[in-house]
């Protein structure tokens, strides 16, 4: 009887030792944001050198890297990686000054389409998957660890512009995030061994030191109307000098009764420089004006789109033609001086009129105002 209780126990210890051998493998996840957004043709250089058919980036696509997120673990294993809790929009525009294909003329686009993607560098190769909202797998179909002998997988976080031709988007074009289009925040899940029920992987973001299941895509930018300003840098302007635009007067506020009655009312100056210009040649700009309101110049009842609007005409300079909303015009006659670094400087004063119609006349009391945004794309010098 004592040898059977004994072979008993000495079958339940080796049963225990066998359980304690799997191995436990540790997740964790990181997310480097860039410092600086600009767009670009092409990849980002961090994917220069992978083929454009796997992450869907083709060299006259418009393009910015957000952010880097790494998937680390202790024990080369890596399974079902996903990105979850997503909160984008279902479709997502930016807006900017665009060469209209057809006429050549510069113009406003409000609703230039964009994909979110994240792209995956695993053992066997590129993974580009759109992001969409909810939760989508990273690499999809992967059927086994991702990593092979690494220890981390990075994914890249991309947008991507639609392929329109190495003319249409123009360097130097600040594009936004359009009013209803938002690029919100993720968490991440994974599991270390196969077979295993999902676990969140709480992010660090830009080594913060709190790590956070619901992470930014851009931090600050999250909620639906953020400011986001992605310049284009393009390339293509090949001189060396350069334009500084300034708003050197800008009155508080103007006395509408006056700009009703045809008294231009004054409500900044502008001023153009050229910098480390050529000596005694001619310079110039387009420029644009873009009230708050895309559908005119209007002042609105606290600055509110929602609320009553009386349209307003905008003048600048000495020229009694009112200024196009948000059409690009000329702005020349920059001299620069006879220095060898040489430069130019000219002023403006940009004034409004408030039409005399039943919009001024059935306004509701109140404060009235706008914010007017202006757009400049350098000139070549002008022969």
């Amino acid at each position: 009887m004592k040898v059977r209780w004994f072979l008993i126990i000495t079958l339940l210890v080796l049963c225990m030792g066998f359980l304690s051998a799997k191995q436990e493998v540790t997740i964790t996840s990181s997310y480097i944001t860039e410092p600086f957004l600009q767009f670009n043709y092409g990849p980002p250089p961090v994917l220069a050198g992978y083929n454009s058919a796997d992450t869907k980036i083709y060299p006259s696509n418009l393009c910015v890297l957000l952010g880097t997120l790494t998937l680390e673990t202790d024990g080369n294993n890596l399974f079902d990686p996903a990105l979850i809790h997503i909160n984008v929009s279902t479709n997502t525009y930016i807006q900017g000054y665009v060469k209209d294909p057809g006429t050549g003329q510069i113009v406003y686009a409000d609703a230039i389409p964009v994909t979110l993607r994240a792209i995956s560098v695993t053992k066997k190769g590129i993974s580009s998957v759109i992001v969409e909202n909810g939760s989508i797998d990273l690499v999809p179909d992967s059927n086994g660890n991702v990593l092979g002998n690494a220890s981390s997988m990075p994914i890249y976080i991309v947008i991507i512009a639609p392929d329109m031709g190495y003319n249409y988007y123009i360097p130097g074009v600040v594009y936004s995030l359009s009013e209803n289009s938002t690029i919100g925040s993720f968490g991440v899940s994974a599991v270390g061994q196969g077979q295993e029920p999902f676990v969140d992987i709480p992010v660090e973001v830009d080594h913060s030191g709190a790590p956070t299941t619901d992470a930014p895509f851009i931090p600050g930018a999250t909620a639906p109307g953020s400011d986001l300003d992605i310049p284009f840098g393009g390339g293509g302007f090949e001189f060396d000098h350069y334009y500084v635009f300034s708003i050197i007067n800008n009155p508080a506020e103007f006395d509408i009764y006056q700009a009703i009655s045809g008294i231009h009312q004054t409500v900044a100056t502008a001023q153009l420089q050229v910098l480390e210009a050529q000596p005694s040649t001619e310079y110039g700009v387009e420029i644009a004006f873009s009230s708050k309101d895309p559908t005119g110049f209007k002042l609105h009842l606290n600055d509110d789109l929602s609320e009553y609007a009386i349209p307003y005409q905008l003048f600048y300079g000495q020229n009694n033609t009112p200024i196009p909303h948000a059409q690009f015009i000329i702005w020349d006659g920059l001299i620069s001086n006879t220095n060898t670094n040489a430069s130019a400087t000219m002023e403006k004063t940009i004034t409004v009129l408030v039409n005399d119609g039943s919009e001024a006349s059935g306004a509701p009391q109140g404060h009235y105002s706008d914010t007017v945004t202006v757009n400049i794309i350098p000139l070549d010098t002008i022969p």
